[in-house]
């Protein structure tokens, strides 16, 4: 989240102000233990700075020390009670903690004491989005004067995650508009638009970003995924096929192209690909589900892969370019954990189970007896983990034994 500019010092704590313009220097700049050494050395001088005190805290923010730097604040607090920059600067530590209750309890006691001021509604409506409050959210986006791309990106996100994407369609269709010569904002809103399945309106932004930059290998690879949900799979193919040329040791994108080829009943052409790709990534048992599942689909069972007994997670794939909504806009995966496993026990009755079904080593679910578990038409035998969720849409993601398995 942004934070909040530190207060200005008052005239008798003139004395280490030195220190503490060196220090906000050395933290625009990066150099974080400069930073804090002059921080520290300016209080050393006025203890009771404000500006000291919510300067050091942020350093220790921008060094993940939040309980340190959730200190600080609270003793400006202290001398300050009712400094907005400290009460937004101290819900930024408290979000950062995982507290989003008392974030969201000091933003709104800061929006008291100023109501309209643009950091705190920005970063509450960031709070309220993150713990699945969009309508509540939206007040606060909505009153921002002259909002930015990425306040604007952050509307969208909270109109689609508020059920109304008639109204998020047409701020996404304004915003991609009104930036039209912005890589970043088409890329961000393509991210967006596909984390909510809206695939064929993500690839017209993908697209846009990359007659912007051609050849890039980020854009490439999210549009021809963005191709393959929406089943658009020639051109899925090229795209991945030249976002390999820029990086083709890409597991991700190799695994994404075979999908693709499977797609297309091109099944050989798949393996080729998972062979490459597990060449890669040796461990991801996406790759490895896959390829078991295409071998045995040919009858090739002398190929079928063994699952690992530990899974490695798929990376987290994107750029570091998109627009951050300061609420995790990029590919979340979520819409819903709505995949379904089926167990069959011993007198043959087919059990359809919620999304988390353990079977241990003995056999049972639940202290039921099972036979097997059907998952997206692989059988499992007992003493798999299949603890489903749906990530992204298209793939079934499961934790333990069993971490990531492809629909047929």
């Amino acid at each position: 989240m942004p934070q909040a500019a530190a207060p200005s010092a008052v005239p008798h704590e003139s004395n280490p102000a030195d220190a503490f313009e060196q220090a906000k220097r050395s933290l625009a700049q990066g150099q974080l233990d400069q930073a804090l050494s002059e921080a520290k050395l300016g209080l050393a001088r006025a203890p009771r700075s404000v500006l000291g005190l919510n300067l050091l805290g942020v350093i220790y923010n921008q060094q993940g020390k939040y309980e340190e730097a959730a200190m600080q604040f609270q003793q400006a607090l202290a001398i300050a009670p009712n400094s907005v920059e400290t009460l937004v600067n101290l819900a930024n530590s408290l979000a950062a903690q995982n507290k989003p209750e008392l974030a969201e309890l000091t933003l709104k006691k800061a929006l008291r004491v100023q109501p309209g001021n643009k950091t705190a509604d920005y970063n509450l409506a960031a709070v309220l989005l993150g713990h699945n409050k969009a309508k509540e959210a939206l007040t606060y986006l909505l009153r921002i004067p002259s909002p930015d791309q990425t306040t604007r990106l952050m509307v969208v996100r909270a109109y689609l995650d508020a059920g109304m994407p008639a109204t998020g369609m047409a701020a996404a269709e304004k915003l991609s508009k009104d930036f039209a010569k912005d890589t970043r904002v088409h890329f961000s809103l393509g991210v967006l638009l596909a984390s909510h399945r809206k695939y064929r309106e993500s690839a017209y932004e993908f697209e846009k970003a990359d007659a912007l930059q051609p050849g890039d290998f980020d854009i490439l690879h999210d549009l021809g995924e963005a191709y393959l949900l929406s089943g658009q799979l020639p051109k899925a193919q090229e795209s991945l096929n030249q976002a390999l040329r820029s990086n083709p040791d890409s597991a991700d994108t190799l695994y994404l192209l075979a999908q693709t080829s499977a797609g297309m009943h091109k099944e050989v052409d798949a393996l080729e690909l998972l062979v490459r790709a597990r060449k890669v990534a040796p461990n991801n048992t996406n790759i490895l589900f896959l390829m078991a599942q295409l071998s045995m689909k040919q009858s090739f069972f002398e190929d079928a892969i063994e699952v690992p007994g530990r899974a490695e997670p798929r990376a987290v794939h994107g750029p570091a370019r998109a627009l951050d909504t300061r609420a995790g806009a990029r590919h979340s995966g979520s819409g819903g954990a709505d995949a379904r496993v089926k167990v069959v026990m011993p007198n043959g009755r087919a059990e359809h189970g919620i999304p988390e079904v353990v079977v241990d080593s003995s056999g049972h679910a639940d202290g039921m007896k099972v036979e097997r578990v059907f998952v997206v038409g692989l059988i499992m035998p007992p003493g798999v983990v299949t603890t489903l969720q749906e990530h992204p849409p298209g793939t079934l993601h499961a934790t333990g034994l069993s971490a990531w398995a492809a629909r047929p």
